[in-house]
């Protein structure tokens, strides 16, 4: 488990999956934590665009999102990515192959169905709360993996 968070830096990049980003703020928020779009114990960038993706595995720090991806990158702390792009190019898998390798957690908001959901909403709340798990959050969208509550 990781220690308790109070801040957690957000980015958003990528309209086409702003739903996660959108619902994970919500989660974040109701979890009476701080969100800022910088540096501190872990980041997350909800939805993560493969332009996003590529610069951050190219160490370019072109804008606050990118530059912020790789300190976190530099100093080891937790970096997670959910990228929502299908099909995924040759391109697309080696840059996250390659910010895997520096550690960072490649989460694609690929939803499983075996929660039966019921609503977009549903499926929105399967990413995030697989986001929250890494984040070490607790919360009530749905079960851990493997926890029988």
């Amino acid at each position: 488990m990781h220690p308790p968070l109070n801040t957690v830096p957000l980015a958003l990049s990528g309209a086409s999956g702003m739903a996660y980003g959108l619902r994970l703020l919500e989660c974040l928020l109701a979890a009476d934590l701080n969100v800022y779009l910088l540096v501190s114990q872990a980041m997350v960038v909800c939805p993560c665009s493969m332009g996003t993706l590529a610069a951050i595995a190219h160490g370019l720090s072109d804008n606050l999102i990118e530059r912020a991806a790789d300190v976190m990158l530099k100093e080891q702390k937790k970096l997670i990515l959910v990228p929502r792009e299908a099909p995924f190019s040759t391109l697309h898998l080696e840059n996250m192959l390659a910010l895997s390798r520096m550690n960072a957690v490649i989460l694609p908001a690929n939803p499983g169905f075996y929660h039966r959901p019921q609503s977009v909403e549903d499926i929105v709340d399967f990413i995030v709360a697989r986001i929250l798990d890494q984040l070490g959050i607790q919360h009530a969208l749905m079960a851990r993996w493997g926890d029988d509550r």
